[in-house]
């Protein structure tokens, strides 16, 4: 596009006597191929991204065609482009334990803390399936592990709901906040202790969480595990207290 601001620009110059001469006809020409050449680049580009986007909405529990990710991306499809929820190829990689995937789009320039429309990253996703080994790739590659989602939730409290004992060593060992409360004031320990992972609890503790805490109702860690009869963890916690 500065090749073409550039000829506008000598094109005004030349022509500014009124008259054409053959040096304009050849500058107008040359602009008209500049400008075709252009649109034909944008077009193939919507068709590249057209096409990752059509095996990024394929991408579930199957291995993605990671072949045919890296000759679109190498014909220059955008790694970046976001299906109709605002979701990546590396978070939905990452969603679903594609870890060549999710190596190959970082490596690509893919960003590794972009969110979705919810604010989900690829970390958070990785986190809540219990998959350490995208979790830990996407950390060394410059994951934030504090990110909020839309509803206040992190990679370490989604990690928790499921009891992914891994996953959660490796978060807090990489300082992840282990006070960290969603909008309504839940925090990994209450919803694992609700879930009955008496390990994950134990773990938190030993990380200096707050016991105490209390969501937007009031409710501790405690009230939470008495609640859904998690025997074991009231009286793990009673001990503490």
């Amino acid at each position: 596009m500065k090749k073409i601001g550039l000829l506008l620009v000598f094109l005004n110059i030349t022509a500014c006597g009124g008259e054409e001469t053959p040096v304009v006809e050849s500058v107008e020409t040359k602009i008209e191929e500049i400008v075709e050449t252009v649109n034909h680049t944008n077009i193939d580009s919507l068709r590249l991204n057209e096409q990752l986007l059509s095996i990024l909405c394929r991408t579930t529990i199957e291995d993605p065609d990671l072949e045919k990710i890296k000759e679109l991306v190498v014909l220059g499809a955008n790694v970046s482009i976001t299906n109709r929820f605002g979701e990546t190829a590396l978070i939905r990689a990452s969603q679903y334990g594609h870890l060549a995937t999710v190596q190959y789009l970082k490596e690509s320039g893919a960003d590794v803390n972009l969110q979705n429309d919810n604010g989900w990253t690829g970390l958070m996703m990785a986190a809540k399936r219990g998959d350490v080994e995208i979790v830990q790739y996407l950390r060394e590659s410059g994951a934030d592990v504090n990110l909020q989602n839309k509803s206040g939730s992190t990679a370490l409290i989604e990690a928790s709901y499921d009891g992914h004992i891994a996953v959660i060593t490796y978060l807090l060992n990489e300082r992840a906040d282990v006070n960290a409360h969603d909008e309504s004031g839940g925090t990994a320990l209450m919803t694992t202790s609700e879930n009955g992972h008496i390990k994950v609890v134990s773990k938190l503790v030993e990380s200096g969480v707050d016991i105490n805490t209390q969501d937007k109702d009031g409710r501790t860690a405690l009230i939470y595990a008495s609640n859904s009869e998690q025997l074991e963890v009231v009286k793990y916690l009673e001990n503490i207290k």
